[in-house]
């Protein structure tokens, strides 16, 4: 039978993804005597033209703030005077430095923007002789990064900005008369993605791709005049696609591929221009001296926002990382967009990049309606993990529309990675799956290639054991579809293949859709970020945005894409929407609006919650709520330059709050602007996100008004609450309600750690509670989880994360008991596993960490039935609480009837395991003293899901159904 439940398959069509951008190649260009080592940026002494404020050979100033003008107008006649003295002065420089090597020098890359600078190949002892030089400010490495819509624009609320319909009056915006900078792998020109659209006003002497070059080298001007503009991998065709691409009809050459309701694909600003700067020349290799080089372009050129998706951003108090780099960019009044970063293995969580409080970073999410390939394996004792079956596609590979429903899988024995010289017979995979390993020895393409002509019409290769989720499928046959999988999957189907070969068939949906709004995408990097760096102690990321399986542009064609590399130009996109309607607005003030007017309900990666803080920042962007802002926030570069003590950093004008040093207490400025025609009063206010509030926030002043375009100072005071203990986590949002209800709130998160007063330390008369929101969380807090059931395949994982996305309608109402409707777990076992078995005990159990108890001491939970009694068959189910005080808690022996040191029985529900009376709504159970709870020493308590099968009349079933679990609370003495 077919084990995936039936969905409707539908179409949905968005514009815009994929991964982050790479690095370009510096051409080396000194001829020896003595070997180059690498490649070096070496800073002289004179400011670039953005900071120029005068003073040099009475040159006129070039920086914004002297000449009160935005950005660098690079042809005014005082920036072409200060431009020729920098190039003069560079000159001189490098006749000096080939002086003192003994040996000709020749820059692959000039600045003159952001500093006077080259880019050069030295030896590392090169480099110690070049520093000691006069005029010469710095010699530092260039750092080497890695690159990091199907309906997205519509979803995020695109279609009320182009049509008008968002704002009061007759105003409307595709991103008209904005610019994207896009610093990546180059750009397809010749895609109709990028051709000059008439009725965005572009012809051939207004183009919209203004653009294209490759930052690989520079001229002496410091113009980026690289030989080979064009894209190199693709990555960047996507992403300027995803960000600005035209809106594009099925009758467009090459065609898209559009599902049935749909008549076009289109960019999130589809009649914004756009500049490429290659940067990247490979995947992994993106170099910081083609990355300055372009930032110093972009200024030049003028653009609106800068996005890039690539890696880096870890340490912007250090001049060679890239968010370092970035900072002019804020001060020529230019937005930086950049992916938050994605893993590589599944052991890298954490490690969010692009930390700088001035780069908008941006992770990945799925749209409101959840559409990506889905399989199964079919057959007897399939374990749950298999069922259903995450697949990850490779970045190049296609989703296979057209596959069997049903085909058979297996793995050839002889060579499981096709690496060796063992004969693949023909026809071996005949229509089918072929199981591969990763590893062997041989590359993937070479994989790929076999299984296709053995037969194969869909490749799925097994994790490493690092838990690889990323793919490079460049170059396989156009028609296979390419799938990997998770690590936990991959170590149960190499079990199941053992024994089932040459039987096992797997279901296969390329669409398989379902209902799961705003949920973050597995292979985020997240927060939070470490505080060891000055910029390393603010909210990252900042947003979210559509990054899951998106539709775009590549070379040639079109193709999906899955990273925070495909969120970021969403984000791009949005803010050149904005700016063409909000010119008055600077760049940090658009990031503000789309921060504080985000959808806050955001799904954790696992489904199981609502995602913190650390995974979503200010939420999801919703740009028509974004355009219409009532309130915004500036800073300025000079300000982020400045800030040096943990007051100054504390009190830069964001619209996020983090402090993790907050022991006695701290305290945070931050100053609003009302950009509207009207005065407005407001209301300020905390709300912890925490089910309880363990710090005491306060904003003043609780009530004002803000005149028509005036300002307004408030102060948000964190402090203690007295009797709390540990190092707790307080989080929540600032909120600003406006009293005129024609207006919308607004906020700001706020996350805060720190040590309380310790007047309880010994835990006296604590309780720790345990929402149950994610089993891998609470097994990371002490607890254990056992499965003793004969045989132990009847139950899934002894206990389970609760999981509405797969259940059937009889089981749609166990949703949790509080928050997420997933925040729940529960014991189940497998009906297709057991239902011809007939000696079966279910013995489950979870352990908690050690405690203290007491005379006062409780044990309080939640539980139902996972199917109501209502149902056609009455079950069984039944749940133990039992105690252990002595000897080794966490031995509950091997076997399903021996309780070992967990003898003391303090209460059951259903203890005779009656038919049908296992309590169906959630209810709430409360252990104490007087139900067989110690009342000194300390131990462990055990939930012990308790039932057996026996066959009853309705062949086919059994007489257990399973039982879930939530919000336990144990108080101490």
């Amino acid at each position: 039978m077919n084990l995936l439940p039936v969905v409707q398959l539908k179409w949905v069509l968005s514009f815009a993804l994929l991964y982050a951008a790479h690095a370009a190649h510096v051409v080396a260009q000194t001829q020896t005597p003595q070997a180059a080592e690498g490649a070096y940026i070496v800073t002289f002494n004179e400011p670039g033209m953005l900071r120029y404020t005068g003073g040099a050979n009475g040159l006129r100033p070039t920086a914004p703030e002297a000449t009160g003008r935005p950005g660098i107008d690079a042809s005014s006649p005082e920036a072409v005077a200060y431009a020729r003295y920098l190039a003069d002065r560079r000159s001189t420089y490098l006749t000096s430095i080939a002086s003192v090597l003994g040996r000709p020098v020749k820059a692959t890359h000039h600045y003159a923007v952001t500093q006077n600078g080259v880019a050069l190949d030295l030896s590392q002892a090169e480099v110690d002789v070049v520093r000691g030089l006069p005029g010469v400010e710095a010699v530092l490495p260039s750092a080497i990064e890695r690159t990091a819509t199907y309906r997205g624009p519509e979803f995020i609320g695109a279609g009320a900005v182009w049509d008008g319909s968002v704002f009061t009056g007759a105003v409307a915006s595709r991103g008209e008369g904005t610019t994207i900078g896009i610093l990546d792998t180059g750009i397809d020109a010749a895609h109709p993605s990028f051709a000059n659209e008439s009725l965005c006003g572009y012809d051939a002497q207004n183009r919209k791709l203004k653009s294209a070059v490759d930052c690989s080298s520079t001229d002496t001007s410091g113009a980026c005049n690289g030989a080979h503009p064009e894209d190199s991998d693709g990555h960047g065709t996507h992403v300027a696609s995803i960000a600005a691409g035209n809106r594009l009809a099925s009758a467009t050459v090459p065609a898209p591929e559009l599902p049935p309701g749909f008549d076009y694909m289109t960019g999130v600003a589809p009649c914004a221009a756009l500049r490429s700067y290659k940067v990247c020349s490979t995947p992994e290799r993106c170099t910081g001296t083609a990355t300055l080089a372009a930032v110093q372009q972009a200024i030049i050129d003028r653009v609106d926002v800068v996005n890039y998706s690539i890696s880096g951003g870890r340490s912007a108090a250090d001049p060679q990382d890239v968010d370092y780099m970035f900072l002019p960019l804020i001060q020529a009044n230019i937005a930086v967009v950049a992916a938050a970063g994605d893993m590589q293995l599944l052991s890298q969580r954490g490690g969010i990049e692009h930390r700088a409080p001035w780069v908008a970073s941006t992770v990945a999410s799925m749209h409101n309606t959840v559409r990506r390939p889905l399989g199964g394996i079919n057959g007897p004792d399939v374990p749950p993990v298999l069922y259903p079956l995450e697949l990850f596609p490779g970045d190049y590979s296609v989703v296979g529309r057209d596959l069997p429903e049903k085909m058979s899988i297996r793995r050839f024995a002889a060579s499981p990675s096709l690496c060796d010289a063992a004969t693949l017979p023909d026809n071996f995979f005949a229509g089918g799956v072929a199981y591969v390993r990763f590893d062997g020895g041989c590359d993937l393409l070479s994989k790929i290639n076999k299984a296709k002509n053995a037969g194969a019409v869909m490749v799925l290769v097994s994790t490493p054991p690092d838990g690889h989720l990323k793919l490079r499928t460049k170059g396989a046959p156009a028609t296979m579809a390419v799938f990997t999988l998770t690590a936990a999957a991959k170590t149960e189907l190499d079990r199941y293949l053992d024994e089932h070969n040459d039987t096992a068939q797997m279901s296969y949906y390329p669409y398989y859709e379902y209902a799961l709004q705003d949920s973050l995408v597995r292979t985020n990097l997240t927060g939070p970020t470490s505080g060891a760096d000055k910029w390393g102690g603010f909210i990252k990321p900042d947003f979210v945005a559509p990054g899951d399986m998106v539709y775009a542009a590549i070379p040639g064609g079109y193709g999906y894409k899955t990273g925070t590399s495909m969120a970021a130009p969403h984000i791009a996109g949005s803010i050149a929407l904005l700016r063409a309607v909000r010119r008055d607005w600077t760049a940090m003030e658009l990031l503000s609006a789309i921060k504080m007017t985000a959808y806050e309900d955001v799904v954790n990666s696992s489904w199981s919650n609502y995602a913190s803080i650390e995974e979503k920042g200010s939420g999801r962007i919703v740009i028509n709520s974004a355009a219409n802002s009532p309130l915004l926030m500036d800073e300025t570069a000079a300000r982020f330059t400045n800030a040096s003590t943990p007051e100054d950093l504390r009190n830069l004008n964001l619209p996020s709050i983090m402090n993790r040093d907050c022991e006695a207490g701290c305290s945070f400025k931050r100053t609003v602007r009302n950009p509207g025609s009207t005065a407005v009063r407001w209301h300020a206010s905390y709300i912890s996100s925490l089910e309880r509030q363990v710090r005491n926030t306060t904003v003043t002043p609780e009530n004002f008004s803000i005149a028509a375009g005036g300002t307004q100072d408030i102060t948000i005071r964190v402090e203690p609450i007295y009797g709390k203990q540990r190092e707790e986590k307080e989080q929540g949002k600032i909120k600003l309600t406006p009293f005129d209800i024609d207006k919308a709130a607004v906020q700001m998160p706020l996350s805060v750690v720190g040590k309380s007063d310790g007047l309880f330390a010994a835990n006296f008369g604590a309780t720790s509670s345990y929402g149950l929101s994610s089993l891998e969380t609470l097994l990371g807090q002490g607890w254990t989880t056992v499965n003793h059931s004969t045989p132990s395949s009847g139950v899934s994982k002894a206990w389970i994360q609760g999981d509405i996305r797969f259940q059937s309608p009889s089981l749609s109402a166990t949703a949790a008991q509080s928050g997420h409707p997933n925040s729940y777990i529960r014991a189940t076992p497998i009906d297709s596993l057991v239902e011809n078995a007939t000696n079966v005990v279910l013995s489950v159990w979870l352990i908690s960490p050690e405690i203290e108890f007491g005379p006062a001491s409780t044990v309080k939970f939640w539980t139902r039935a996972v199917i109501p009694g209502a149902d056609s068959v009455a079950w069984t189910d039944s749940l133990e609480v039992r105690v252990c005080q002595t000897g080794k808690c966490g031995n509950v022996n091997s076997d399903n009837d021996t309780l070992a040191n967990y003898s003391t029985l303090a209460l059951a529900v259903n203890p005779d395991r009656q038919q049908g009376a296992y309590p169906s709504p959630w209810t709430p159970i409360t252990v104490t003293a007087a139900d067989g709870l110690p009342t000194s020493g300390r131990g462990r308590v055990a939930f012990r899901y308790y039932a057996q099968y026996q066959m009853g009349p309705i062949a086919g079933f059994v007489h257990a159904a399973g039982i879930a679990l939530d919000t336990i609370e144990l108080t101490g003495p």
